[in-house]
């Protein structure tokens, strides 16, 4: 999962779609589990660089619209 995240959001930023993001980011993902599987998903955690400017609330929005709210929910 965390994979395909950072990849769509690297597509995203060398596109220019979200020409306010710059490189290096990150992500974590903290998954509870129970008995040795996975039981949810219970922090997910993304850092990216950003130009001066930004409306950090739109970041956010597109970041959870474009990149992984398909994938998880």
């Amino acid at each position: 999962m965390t994979t395909y995240v950072i990849k769509k959001i690297a597509e995203v930023r060398k596109t220019k779609e979200w020409e306010y993001l710059r490189p290096d980011g990150k992500i974590q993902v903290t998954v509870e589990y129970e008995n040795g599987k996975p039981k949810r998903i219970e922090t997910i955690l993304i850092s990216n660089q950003y130009e001066e400017g930004t409306d950090v609330n739109r970041m956010k929005n597109d970041i959870i619209k474009k990149s992984y709210s398909k994938r998880i929910f």
